[in-house]
């Protein structure tokens, strides 16, 4: 997370579980093509196969979880670095949200955390008065949603785009998730087939591929998109392109 905040990321969509558990291992492992099942199978066993607390990873915790709390501490040191960035965390909730919660605070982000206005249509701070009031981070959760805290169902306040595509040219801008005239679009541009794709990220990630998809929203449903979110954003234009459509580079 790190590095992606200091190539000048801003939103960070991460998945939050308990430790992969044998059966959810095997139903995973079952769900892959022969030849991936044996690429990933030798990694899935061994000592580390019960561990307790929050994990960040994806699919299978196996294949290189990181310890929430631990991350999440250097993200707070970053935050204390940098005292003029904002940050957004999207939280693919599979764990209870008091232990998401509790995580965030054990880390030492609770200062910085800020509490979304109540209603979608509520009225946010200016991005200088966040930093001013050095309340420069947004958690947001897919599922929980904690009336009177800074932990709120993203899709009260935004809809996104499908995140199940599988072609390169198969992105498209129909409704998936919350309202359509939710004021904060995000759109969802990477391909999985099994698993993500490095390859795959070579071609979307590029200019041409992320603008054609952030103007399509845009014409379907009058409206800049808040979040743009990929795959390996450290490969193609992600960065460049993002500065580019918020005008700070022509």
């Amino acid at each position: 997370m790190i590095g992606q905040l200091n190539s000048g990321i801003r939103a960070l969509l991460i998945d939050v579980h308990h430790w992969t558990t044998p059966p959810e291992v095997r139903a995973f492992l079952d769900s892959l093509p022969a030849d991936q099942r044996a690429a990933v199978e030798p990694f899935t066993a061994g000592p580390q196969s019960a561990r307790p607390g929050l994990w960040l990873c994806h699919n299978l915790c196996q294949l290189g979880g990181r310890e929430l709390t631990g991350e999440l501490a250097r993200v707070r040191g970053w935050l204390a670095a940098n005292p003029t960035a904002i940050v957004t965390f999207v939280v693919q909730d599979e764990v209870p949200a008091r232990e998401v919660m509790d995580a965030f605070r054990q880390a030492g982000l609770e200062r910085y955390l800020l509490t979304p206005p109540d209603s979608p249509s509520g009225s946010w701070p200016r991005l200088g008065d966040m930093v001013a009031q050095d309340r420069k981070l947004v958690v947001f959760a897919e599922q929980a949603d904690i009336v009177g805290s800074w932990y709120r169902r993203l899709f009260r306040y935004a809809s996104d785009t499908p995140y199940d595509v599988t072609t390169t040219d198969g992105f498209a801008c129909e409704p998936n998730r919350g309202s359509t005239t939710a004021p904060m679009p995000l759109i969802n541009h990477w391909v999985t087939v099994a698993a993500p794709s490095r390859y795959d990220a070579t071609i979307v990630n590029r200019r041409a591929s992320l603008e054609a998809h952030v103007r399509s929203r845009e014409q379907a449903r009058d409206r800049r998109p808040t979040f743009l979110a990929v795959n390996f954003s450290a490969i193609g234009d992600v960065v460049e392109t993002v500065s580019r459509l918020n005008g700070g580079r022509r």
